[in-house]
């Protein structure tokens, strides 16, 4: 017997903006049916669940995903090979398109397809959430060794720039994948909105040290600091990234 996936998603906006904005989510405006894997339902297994991180562009593009944990490898394949073929609304700050980082919780069931975009509480109250799932993204305390940095990259001070100021901070949240490549990069924290691009721009050069746990890649979240100053380029605030939960 053919066996579709029941899906039923929550987003949950993380890309950090500024608290002046007003941020409209990204909207999935199609998608394409996904098929629970036979080989689970063989098996017994009826159900399972997938957490993607997605990058959404100011166009409504996914550019990039992650995905972040899954109860079976089989589970994770089918989220991921279909997600590509969906179709976004981008996110909008103060009514203008922007880039935003979501997450979506796929919940598979054994059943006819439903898609269900509500928020996370109405997920909660369908679904407990998975005692088994495999996380791919690991705790920073959980890593066999702080992230090292191979090569670390200066932001330039944007030559466009009015500002009076001297200097100015950035803080950008970001993931480490398991090659060691920066992904998905959100200003936490800034001093202005106008150095956030720069910061961005310089962490896509940077190369660092694949993050272990136990021997294996995983995917780890981090955190790095910039400092501009006014000849015209930018030093890193700390030696490495800050790595958080």
């Amino acid at each position: 017997m053919s066996l579709r996936a029941c899906i039923f998603l929550s987003s949950v906006l993380a890309a950090s903006l500024f608290a002046a904005e007003k941020i409209e989510p990204p909207q999935i405006i199609q998608t394409v049916e996904a098929r629970f894997p036979d080989a689970l339902a063989q098996r017994g297994i009826y159900e399972g669940e997938a957490r993607i991180v997605l990058w959404i562009d100011a166009h409504g593009v996914l550019a990039d995903w992650l995905l972040a944990s899954c109860t079976h490898p089989l589970i994770g394949r089918e989220a991921t090979e279909v997600l590509p073929q969906w179709r976004f609304k981008p996110a909008r700050s103060d009514g203008e398109p922007t880039d935003a980082r979501v997450t979506l919780t796929f919940g598979f069931r054994a059943s006819g397809m439903i898609v269900s975009i509500n928020g996370p509480e109405l997920w909660d109250r369908l679904t407990p959430p998975a005692d088994n799932l495999i996380e791919r993204v690991c705790r920073p305390q959980d890593l066999d060794a702080p992230v090292a940095v191979l090569k670390a990259v200066r932001p330039l001070w944007p030559a466009d720039w009015k500002s009076d100021a001297r200097e100015g901070r950035v803080l950008l949240d970001f993931f480490i994948d398991e090659n060691g490549r920066a992904r998905m990069p959100v200003v936490a924290e800034a001093d202005d909105p106008a150095l956030g691009p720069a910061a961005i721009e310089a962490l896509s050069h940077w190369e660092f040290a694949a993050p272990t746990r136990r021997g294996e890649p995983v995917i780890v979240k981090a955190r790095q600091s910039f400092k501009f100053t006014r000849r015209n380029e930018g030093r890193v605030e700390q030696a490495g990234p800050g790595t958080k939960t």
